[in-house]
């Protein structure tokens, strides 16, 4: 009996130094870098691609646009790239202008690109809203024919460049992981655009565009 109530009284006492060792350990040391100008940042990368589509006014005159974007995502939120958008119909220069054409280059070729930056608000929700700019500069140029059998002697040789900014508001709604659809609202700037009967104020326009972007989001 004496020998059963040695061994609990044994057992007891080890089992309270082992916890009174755990409690009285020292904390195991944690990695505290210093702050630094290079390097110590955690930033998310990805990407995205997308195919754009915007109804806009030429020359007073309603205008179906196509184009791309895509660039880089920065913490799911900022967005540096690159955006082009050119008219696809109408393509006459009468239709679009409303002015009569002499009919030796009836055919406008307008378009316009540069930088896109883009930031979206709060990226992770199902519906999300973001604001964008594009800076860059836009060409109007005519030619005999229409682009899809176009050569480079039929065009006048003479392309205006012109310089353009286009603000944008967006609302998106993310499809899956990979894919978001987005509907926008914008306004075109320009200064520089005057070739034949086209001016600034025939460029310069609202846009409603719809766009499909693909990639890591």
């Amino acid at each position: 009996m004496k020998r059963m109530l040695f061994l609990l009284v044994s057992m007891m006492c080890a089992t309270t130094l082992l916890f009174a060792a755990e409690e009285v350990k020292a904390p195991e040391k944690k990695d505290n870098p210093p702050a630094t100008l290079f390097g110590g940042m955690d930033f998310n990368y990805s990407g995205y691609g997308a195919l754009m589509y915007q109804n806009t006014t030429i020359g007073g005159h309603i205008a179906h646009l196509a184009g791309a974007r895509g660039g880089l995502i920065l913490d799911d939120s900022f967005v540096i790239g690159l955006s082009g958008m050119g008219v696809a119909y109408p393509n006459r220069r009468e239709t679009l202008s409303g002015e009569p054409n002499d009919g030796l280059k009836p055919y406008a070729e307008i378009g316009w690109g540069g930088l896109l930056l883009e930031y979206h608000l709060f990226p992770k929700s199902l519906f999300h809203v973001s604001m964008g700019l594009t800076v860059g500069a836009g060409g109007i140029s005519f030619s005999s024919h229409k682009s899809d059998n176009d050569s480079h002697d039929e065009y006048d040789g003479d392309t205006k460049v012109f310089f353009m900014m286009e603000p944008e508001i967006g609302a998106y709604v993310n499809l899956t992981r990979f894919c978001r659809l987005g509907a926008l609202v914008s306004y075109r700037l320009s200064s520089g655009a005057d070739h034949g009967e086209f001016h600034d104020k025939d460029i310069r326009s609202y846009g409603v565009s719809v766009a499909a972007q693909l990639g890591w989001f």
